[in-house]
């Protein structure tokens, strides 16, 4: 709800922005040797993963501030 007033001001300027998820649902699993994220590892989390794009996506699809939207920025292993 925060991000709303703002990406209508980015727009009304026309600036564009990166939609970013910089962490996924659970975290890091480990983070010594390669990183890893629970996510890849737990199915529940990846049907969660899923689901908050869907609803991010539904949400803003039409917004013309957004630029595109990063999925999951610098996977780990």
């Amino acid at each position: 709800d925060q991000l709303d007033p703002l990406l209508a001001k980015l727009a009304a300027r026309n600036i564009k922005v990166v939609f970013a998820l910089y962490s996924p649902p659970g975290g890091f699993e480990s983070r010594s040797g390669p990183a890893h994220y629970r996510m890849f590892s737990e199915a529940s989390l990846q049907t969660e993963f899923i689901d908050m794009w869907l609803r991010i996506m539904d949400r803003y699809r039409e917004n013309s501030a957004i630029y595109a939207f990063d999925l999951l920025n610098e996977p780990a292993l």
